[in-house]
């Protein structure tokens, strides 16, 4: 198995903004040995890095779900997240984030009464909107359902 060049004190989740091309899909995918690398593609562009880099694991998420939606794009990242191997890998990219916070609304919107009692929301405020409405149902299940699963298969780094 490949060493991995991570910090040991570098775990969590990390975000990266910046103009657009300046190259922050690139930046994210050499902070770790590629081969320990589980980069999730919801633009696909990342098929160029993958090409020159050689990702542990590809997966061009919205090409996968073609033609089934936000909710399609959900199912096709939660059923990576679960046939993931477990203690493979400790990076894991999400490039970029936006169409997958689409995905988990829509998610969200599909069980909103579930998710409300799941996650002790007050399912009024959320239907109307305040403190933050649906939103603060993705915010658990980014929580929940992306970040906690990841850890658990031992991802150390999300990006």
């Amino acid at each position: 198995m490949a060493t991995s060049i991570l910090p040991s004190e570098l775990r969590g989740v990390g975000f990266v903004s910046g103009r657009r091309g300046i190259g922050k899909s690139f930046f994210c995918a050499t902070a770790e040995n590629p081969e320990l690398v589980c980069f999730l593609d919801y633009e696909a562009k990342g098929e160029g890095i993958h090409e020159q880099l050689h990702f542990g694991a590809y997966y061009p998420i919205t090409e996968i779900a073609a033609g089934r939606g936000p909710l399609g794009v959900w199912q096709e990242t939660e059923r990576v997240i679960r046939e993931l191997p477990k203690d493979h890998f400790t990076t894991v990219i999400i490039d970029n984030v936006s169409p997958l916070e689409l995905a988990l609304n829509a998610e969200a919107s599909r069980d909103v009464t579930k998710y409300v009692k799941d996650f002790s929301l007050n399912l009024k405020n959320v239907q109307e909107g305040r403190f933050g409405g649906l939103k603060s149902v993705v915010n658990f299940l980014i929580t929940e359902k992306v970040c906690a699963p990841l850890h658990a298969k031992g991802v150390r780094l999300i990006l």
